[in-house]
């Protein structure tokens, strides 16, 4: 369907741009920024949450793991109540992972 096509498209182009600049070498990540990201997703995410909680919506998956996706695991380990710190602990630890590779050549 369009909308399908839409997002995996719109999805692609949001990869796609900063991996180029990553190619191109007009980006370099660098981790001391990660506080601010995170504050940055962390004011996104409480009106998000509660719009989803309102009109009974799952943007961001905070409400909820989707069927089928990874994050059922999670759900299921940590519960209604826990299940948003885990969300939070696990993308602290992928922007590491993601990370880790400027913070050695830093040190490097």
């Amino acid at each position: 369907t369009f909308l399908s096509l839409h997002s995996f498209l719109f999805h692609a182009i949001l990869l796609a741009y900063p991996v180029m600049r990553l190619a191109a070498g007009t980006l370099r990540p660098n981790w001391r920024n990660l506080p601010r990201c995170f504050g940055l997703l962390l004011a996104a995410a409480a009106p998000i949450y509660w719009l989803n909680r309102r009109h009974n919506l799952n943007y961001l998956f905070l409400n909820g793991a989707s069927p089928g996706s990874p994050l059922v695991a999670l759900y299921a380990l940590l519960g209604r109540q826990g299940y948003l710190l885990g969300l939070m602990g696990l993308v602290l630890l992928v922007w590491g992972l993601l990370y880790l590779p400027w913070m050695a050549a830093r040190r490097g």
